[in-house]
């Protein structure tokens, strides 16, 4: 049975790791919160070390007063929000300052990352406002990630800007660890369940024409045989033999369906998974792209109503070495739909709605569809089977 290449998700550092013969680990970007340190404690004194040397050559080399701005250097919160313009290499505490030229603004940070970017001055306003500092500690619309360790879920809590899952006010746990790097290919799919209904085929091209259904049974077959503890029950029962469903044939699996999102089997993504990974693990909202991995889609996707889906892994990866998750075939999610997400919607998505959730878009879709933001209307009867819907895997063990 062919293994499947898995992106590992750690929350400081992201890394794609390859538990099948002949495939290659690599180290990814770091996955910082816009108002949270990466830093591990055991690093922290040569970090620190290596920041303050850095943080004493800008300052000796800033020249301009800028009304009495103060020099930027160590003393200041690090974890604190820094806004920071083009005009004067100032930053800024508070998006709310006065003395801020909105029209050159350029990111929000750390004050490191604002010295590596050039910057040298803090604004005087800011730097003298107390209650300046502590707004901008307590922002509630920046976000912020902590997870308290490898059995625990990756916390999220605030506003990407274009998203409508990440938003303010809300907190997401992502459970998922690893997510396959691709969409699970016929090859993979018939090795599982014994047939292919995919209406074009192709061993490389993702599985098509299969319903949210079709893909609990074998996201719980193939946790079996790779010996993993399956996620999905009906009525309290993981043994799909005995959901009375037959794959491809039936339109409904009779019974209560839960999801252990503990369990260490293969299973469908939330739609924050799914969106936390289609955004590379990026959670600021700093070097966004438009669709997964470019601003560009014909770099990574397959869309406009080509006719027929592509082999995956044909287009560029994005940060975290994941392929195809915009455009090829919509990607089942868990969730269900129920209109927009609000503060108190669940992380595992509504708690009803006749619906379940696809993301990505698809080969017969147009460019807006495909973007890492869009929901919209992309939403699914669970029972039916689309020739532009498929999906891939993710799973809650690191390793």
């Amino acid at each position: 049975m062919k293994k499947i290449k898995m992106a590992f998700l750690a929350i400081a550092t992201l890394t794609l790791l390859a538990t099948s013969a002949g495939c290659s680990s690599r180290k990814l970007a770091s996955a910082q919160a816009s108002d949270t340190s990466s830093t591990k404690p055991e690093e922290e004194s040569s970090a620190n070390a290596a920041e303050s040397v850095a943080e004493e050559k800008e300052a000796e080399k800033s020249t301009a007063s800028n009304g009495g701005a103060k020099a930027l250097n160590e003393s200041m919160t690090r974890e604190q929000v820094f806004y920071w313009t083009s005009d004067s290499k100032i930053v800024h505490t508070h998006e709310d300052c006065r003395a801020m030229d909105r029209s050159s603004v350029l990111y929000y940070g750390t004050v490191q990352e604002a010295i590596d970017a050039g910057m040298s001055k803090i604004c005087k306003i800011c730097e003298g406002s107390d209650e300046a500092s502590t707004a901008a500690k307590n922002e509630s619309d920046k976000k912020t990630a902590s997870n308290g360790g490898a059995n625990n879920p990756l916390t999220v809590t605030g506003q990407i800007a274009d998203s409508q899952v990440f938003i303010k006010g809300r907190t997401v746990e992502i459970w998922a660890k690893w997510c396959c790097d691709h969409e699970v290919t016929q090859e993979e799919y018939l090795s599982v369940m014994g047939e292919n209904p995919s209406e074009f085929s192709g061993s490389n091209k993702p599985v098509e024409n299969v319903s949210w259904y079709d893909a609990l049974v074998y996201c719980n077959k193939r946790s079996i045989a790779d010996g993993r503890t399956p996620c999905y029950k009906v009525d309290g029962n993981a043994d799909t033999s005995q959901w009375g469903y037959p794959p491809h044939k039936s339109w409904e699996i009779s019974g209560a369906i839960t999801c252990d999102f503990t369990a260490d089997g293969y299973r469908l993504p939330t739609e924050a998974e799914w969106e936390y990974f289609a955004r590379g693990g990026n959670l600021t909202n700093s070097n966004q792209t438009t669709y997964s991995g470019s601003n560009t889609i014909e770099s990574v996707a397959w869309y406009g109503d080509l006719a027929l889906t592509r082999e995956v892994k044909k287009k560029a990866a994005n940060a975290l070495g994941l392929y195809d998750m915009s455009g090829n075939v919509e990607e089942w999610c868990w969730d269900r739909y129920y209109g927009d997400i609000s503060t108190s919607t669940p992380s595992s998505g509504a708690a009803s709605g006749s619906y379940r959730v696809t993301r990505g878009g698809g080969w017969g879709n147009s460019a807006s569809y495909c973007s890492v933001s869009y929901r919209g209307d992309v939403s699914r009867v669970p029972g039916r089977r689309y020739h532009f819907g498929g999906f891939r895997v993710v799973c809650s063990r690191s390793e």
